[in-house]
Formats: C-alpha cells, sequence, structure tokens
C-alpha cells in the first residue's frame, strides 16, 4: 500500500525543520517539575544547531505524546544523535521509522541513515537507503537523496546503479544549482585522475612510482606521465591514473584513491 506523502518537504538533513508533519507547535503534557515541550521547542533547536538541547527535548516530547507528534520527536530525536555523532542512538531511533506510513517521515528517517552508512564506508547500503529515501520525497529533497545515492553507488562501483540515481535525481530537481551538480556527474568525455604537474620529468617519474601502489590498490591501474605544453609555453609533465568515460566514475576513483583531482585528458595531455 502506498504510503501518504506529506505536503512539504524538507531538504536532506539541512536544518530547515519548519514544517515537520504533524507538527503544529502544540504543547506536551508536563511531567512533574517538567515544563511543557512543544513540537517547536525542538525543532528550534535543531534548526539553529542546537543538537542537545534538540536531543532532549525531541525525546521528552516522545515520552509524553502518541500517533504523528511522537513520530516527528522521534525522528528529530535521531537525526539530533545522528549530528552529535552518537551513531548507534541514532540508528536505533530511526530504524523503525523507515517503515512509517508516513512518507515524509520514512524518507528523512532511511536518508538519515543512509548518510551513517556512509560514513562507516558502507557504500552499498548507503546507496540503497538513499535510494529509497529519495523515493519516500519529492522535488528537489527527493533529487538530493537521489544524488548522494548515486555518489555512494559510484563508491561502491556500482555504476549503473549510480547512474540511474543520478538520472532520476535530475528527473525530480528543481533548483538551477541542485541540477548543474548532477548534470556535473552524468558529464561524459574522457577523464583521468591528476596527481600532480612538474616541470621536471624525473620528478614526475618519481612521484608516478610513489603512487604505483596505491593507484592499484584502489583500481586505478597504473600512474602514468603526460607531457604537455604549459600555460608558460614551457614543457610541463602530468602524472595520472585511469581513464573514465564519464566524470561520476572519475570522481568515485578520485574518493577512493583519496588524492588528486579529476580532469580531462585534454587537460593532463
Amino acid at each position: 500500500m502506498m504510503r501518504p506523502r506529506t505536503a512539504l518537504a524538507l531538504p536532506l538533513l539541512v536544518a530547515l525543520l519548519g514544517a515537520l508533519p504533524g507538527c503544529g507547535g502544540d504543547k506536551r503534557p508536563a511531567s512533574q517539575g517538567q515544563a511543557a515541550v512543544t513540537s517547536g521547542d525542538y525543532i528550534s533547536q535543531y534548526r539553529a544547531g542546537n543538537y542537545a538541547a534538540a536531543r532532549a527535548s525531541a525525546e521528552m516530547a516522545a515520552a509524553s505524546s502518541t500517533g504523528k507528534e511522537r513520530e516527528t520527536a522521534l525522528l528529530v530525536q535521531g537525526m539530533s544523535a545522528h549530528a552529535m555523532g552518537r551513531m548507534d542512538e541514532a540508528e536505533r531511533i530511526l530504524k523503525p521509522l523507515t517503515t512509517n506510513a508516513d512518507r515524509e517521515i520514512a524518507g528523512r528517517a532511511q536518508a538519515t541513515l543512509g548518510l551513517i552508512a556512509k560514513s562507516r564506508g558502507q557504500h552499498t547500503k548507503a546507496g540503497e537507503l538513499l535510494a529509497d529515501a529519495s523515493g519516500d520525497l519529492s522535488g528537489d529533497f527527493a533529487a538530493q537523496a537521489a544524488l548522494r545515492a548515486g555518489d555512494s553507488l559510484a563508491a561502491a562501483g556500482q555504476n549503473t546503479a549510480a547512474k540511474t540515481q543520478y538520472q532520476s535525481g535530475l528527473a525530480e530537481a528543481q533548483s538551477t544549482v541542485l541540477k548543474k551538480a548532477i548534470q556535473s556527474r552524468l558529464e561524459t568525455g574522457a577523464f583521468t585522475v591528476q596527481l600532480g604537474v612538474f616541470v621536471d620529468r624525473r620528478n614526475a617519474d618519481r612521484a608516478a612510482a610513489a603512487v604505483a601502489g596505491r593507484t592499484s590498490t584502489a583500481g586505478l591501474g597504473r600512474a602514468t606521465v603526460w607531457k604537455r605544453a604549459g600555460s608558460n609555453g614551457k614543457t610541463e609533465y602530468v602524472v595520472s591514473a585511469g581513464r573514465y568515460d564519464v566524470r561520476f566514475q572519475a570522481s568515485a576513483a578520485q574518493q577512493r584513491l583519496g588524492q588528486g583531482i579529476v580532469a580531462t585528458l585534454a587537460d593532463a595531455n
């Protein structure tokens, strides 16, 4: 059965929690010795980057509410825990919300779990969670989740799945900036990971030899030295590794290697 989608959506894990589903700023019954908590309290605290306060307020609200208000409070509690680096706690709170009847709540929970997986180097898991989040969100927020899903899947070497996510994100994107970000990843041509530029061929050869083991382990193959004319007319020697037909593949290779920049072979030669 299709989960209902609320009318308002939020940027992926950006502190703009102004209209979470079910958040009307209602008062929560106060426990003895405690002040009442409103949904506006923990939302404004999260937006201000006061994650510890947001987490505490949302936890209190979740304990004294039911239904959509409780689920929303749990979502903010889990997102705040993630922002504080309390990954295990965030997972424990957010996992039950991934099947929530409200697609916005489910999507935000999945997106946060996807970012947790990505931070742990679990790129396939991250890609799958973020792809699911994109399916539950809409517009630019779906596009942002799809963009991150594509990046994670590309890092896992799943290029076909990554391309599918980028294309899905491009179809959802509304902002010009976001469209350009996705389009740049889908750019085709001849790309490489540039590792250095030298005026002395011997230095370039030494640099290529020094990274040979790392480029091979990262799947880029052997580092190569190219000769080109520099901007001052003098010869330069460029060290690069890998050849890719799509920019996002080169970007994923560069991230695996942990150094260098993505360049076109025309620039590297």
